[in-house]
């Protein structure tokens, strides 16, 4: 069976594919990659607003998974395979958080 996470995306792929014209997923994505991100930085300041106001946990969890969403939309409109984001992800477990970022530095220079 598949994760909640993986499952979600193929969704919000499925009801772009299909030019689904109820889903929220189509009506955002029609609207261009500018505005999906800015919905994420939007949704992204009102998860980091609910932490720092110290609300309570139902509401910061309304507004992570808000921001969720609209992450794994941009993904999929960028075309970015769920599984390329766990393999990534994946990686990182093999190294502290420290190591990591030491070798993220390598890497982007050795990349760009």
């Amino acid at each position: 069976m598949k994760d909640f996470f993986s499952k979600l995306y193929i969704t919000i792929d499925l009801r772009l594919k299909k030019k689904k014209i109820s889903s929220y997923s189509f009506f955002l994505s029609k609207k261009g990659i500018d505005y999906c991100l800015k919905k994420f930085k939007e949704e992204t300041i009102e998860f980091v607003d609910s932490v720092k106001s110290k609300e309570k946990n139902s509401r910061i969890i309304y507004e992570a998974a808000d921001m969720l969403y609209h992450f794994f939309l941009i993904l999929v409109k960028k075309k970015i395979k769920y599984s390329l984001l766990l393999k990534e992800m994946k990686r990182r477990t093999r190294f502290s958080g420290l190591e990591e970022k030491q070798l993220r530095k390598i890497i982007v220079k050795k990349n760009y």
